[in-house]
């Protein structure tokens, strides 16, 4: 019988026998005063009912609006009578049953083992005050596996009942014979929570903690978890913590098992390859102790946390070292407006920027990093012999780096992979800036002639034509690449009309993204203007074309994100399950939609991103 298979029947017994008889029972404390305090990473929704209510808001909340109730309907008519019948009849599952079972607390952790790369997972669900007893749930589970021909163990664990399910984990991860012999999975029910692990001495200590006994120090109790808790976790709907130093060990001990150091006496060569102790240790991952998210809300916005424990100390080298925002100005400027797709502003010092990455290169490899510096040495001396590329480039790099996209111009391949974009990258002196970007052109597979340069209101247009080569069209036109130096940036694109309208001066002043109060009011929400960092991201302009084309044509659509071998029957069947058809127009779905604002929130103890979205004005 297939481990994959036991472990949905298990499933299914479980819930089914919880929901057909119910009684009162206390749940154990919170996961962080079960886990062990070197737990790798969990994930956690401390009251999974009232985070499914508060999810429900927002834009998930779409999904349930009145206009989409046709087509709401019919997909999920069409995935019930397809799918879940199917999955219901063979293995059991009914996923009705799983949404209703889980109330209170739901973790998924990773502990570590014996070995380097050894893991112990525990499922974690709590369904509230509502159980059946145990008892019940033995027999239904006992039973269903007797039916399958599975052998399984009836056991007690510190005062509770457990069943033991022999499995084969050998030679994986989940293997856990070098610490406690008989392999398989536990399950097991401790008042209103279910748990399953494939580790007794997990289980054992798990309900050790819960009973108030010692059972060694928590993760409550691990200082860089209670950091992590305290300034981003209360009060939070979905949660996860990843603590990476003891993982970052482990790495190294199975690198230093599995690559031994190269045999430069027989193979002079083998120097000149960076080996994986060289860029681990070059890199200084040390400095990461850990990564972990929030998802929060109140009643105006959902909010998303993204954190990356590193003490503002440890972070002037290595990966980290590459990440110096500056806390400047990075609102948008006032040529972006409503309309825009998307806008990034990042204020980082190129200059800082480039050297920090040369040194990495060298520190990894001292011998790549002066085939680099020589290569960029010739750059430009066809043009002019005395061209200093490194001068002219790294010097004269500035502080702002902006991306503006539009929505698509149609629905063609082409269009949807490549958008609209303006690329502007600061510089105290972007004619010297722009020098250098067209001796760096030699670097790319042109053809002669391909460079050429035009005057424009007072300005000078750059155009290097590349060829782009594609198996699925031969006839595909060149890719085309324009800058010029304007202002305090030089202004790039793939799209000339986007160029010329920035050059001009298109659009500017009335209509922009900065003055938009609801775009106010999120950056009110981040904090500050002059966290050196934002992003905004907005799905109304970016996705009504899409929408409404799939509206229309889904087949055409359809047809080219699949590859021409494809066959039919997947396009036929996924266009009958999503009737696209019958989706509302979009100007009618369009306030259940919002936008997505994402800033910098770094401290000393961390870096930080947060995002923001604000409740759809179909939802205030």
């Amino acid at each position: 019988m297939k481990v994959s298979s036991i472990i949905l029947t298990l499933f299914t017994s479980v819930l089914w026998t919880g929901l057909q008889e119910r009684s009162q029972a206390a749940a154990l404390p919170p996961s962080p005063e079960l886990l062990p305090e070197n737990t790798w990473a969990f994930i956690s929704i401390p009251n999974t009912e009232h985070a499914k209510e508060q999810l429900s808001k927002g834009m998930l909340q779409l999904w349930m609006a009145p206009p989409m109730q046709p087509f709401r309907e019919h997909v999920e008519t069409q995935i019930n009578e397809r799918f879940l019948t199917l999955l219901k009849k063979e293995a059991g599952i009914d996923l009705a049953q799983w949404n209703l079972l889980a109330k209170g607390q739901t973790t998924l952790a990773l502990i570590p083992g014996k070995d380097s790369l050894q893991i112990k997972p525990l499922l974690l669900i709590d369904s509230g005050s509502e159980v059946g007893p145990m008892n019940e749930l033995t027999e239904k589970l006992t039973s269903v596996l007797t039916e399958k021909g599975q052998p399984f163990v009836r056991e007690t664990i510190e005062g509770i009942s457990m069943i033991h399910i022999p499995l084969p984990l050998e030679g994986t991860l989940l293997d856990p014979s070098n610490e406690e012999g008989a392999q398989g999975l536990c399950v097991a029910q401790a008042e209103s929570t279910l748990l399953v692990t494939t580790s007794r001495v997990t289980l054992q200590q798990i309900m050790r903690r819960a009973g108030g006994q010692s059972a060694g120090r928590t993760l409550s109790e691990n200082p860089r978890f209670q950091m992590m808790a305290k300034d981003h976790f209360q009060g939070s709907l979905i949660h996860g913590w990843i603590q990476f130093s003891p993982i970052l060990q482990a790495i190294k001990k199975e690198v230093a098992r599995n690559f031994p150091p190269p045999d430069t006496a027989n193979n002079p060569l083998a120097a000149l390859i960076p080996t994986p102790q060289a860029i681990l240790g070059s890199l200084h991952l040390e400095a990461l102790e850990g990564f972990g998210f929030a998802i929060s809300s109140n009643d105006d916005a959902q909010l998303f946390d993204l954190v990356i424990q590193s003490p503002e100390s440890t972070r002037n080298r290595g990966l980290l070292g590459l990440i110096q925002i500056e806390a400047s100005d990075a609102t948008p400027p006032a040529f972006v407006t409503e309309e825009v797709a998307s806008f990034q502003r990042i204020r980082i010092d190129g200059k800082k920027l480039w050297l920090s990455l040369e040194g990495l290169v060298a520190e990894i490899s001292p011998q790549m990093a002066e085939v680099v510096k020589m290569s960029m040495s010739f750059l430009g001396k066809d043009r002019d012999p005395a061209f200093d590329f490194r001068k002219s480039f790294i010097d004269h790099l500035g502080d702002d780096f902006i991306v503006v996209q539009w929505p698509p111009k149609s629905i063609e391949m082409q269009d949807l992979i490549s958008p609209p974009q303006l690329f502007l990258i600061g510089s105290s002196h972007p004619e010297i800036l722009s020098n250098a970007f067209i001796a760096a052109s030699g670097l790319l597979p042109t053809q002669e002639g391909a460079f050429r340069e035009r005057a424009f209101l007072g300005r000078t247009i750059y155009s290097i034509t590349v060829p782009v080569s594609s198996q699925d069209d031969e006839n595909q036109a060149p890719m085309g690449l324009h800058f010029a130096p304007a202002g305090r940036h030089v202004a790039i694109s793939t799209d000339a009309e986007v160029l010329e309208d920035y050059l001009r001066g298109k659009a500017s002043g009335e209509a922009a993204l900065s003055k938009n109060v609801a775009f106010d009011r999120a950056l009110k929400t981040l904090g500050s203007s002059d966290s050196g960092y934002l992003h905004y991201q907005n799905p109304i302009a970016s996705t009504r074309l899409f929408y409404e084309q799939a509206r229309k044509d889904p087949q055409k659509l359809l047809s080219q994100w699949i590859d021409r071998t494809a066959s039919g029957p997947f396009s036929d069947t996924f266009l009958e399950v999503f009737d696209f058809k019958k989706l509302p127009p979009f100007d009618v779905v369009e306030s259940y939609l919002t936008f997505t604002l994402t800033g910098n929130i770094s401290d000393q103890k961390a870096l930080k991103l947060r995002s923001v979205a604000p409740n759809p004005p179909a939802l205030k």
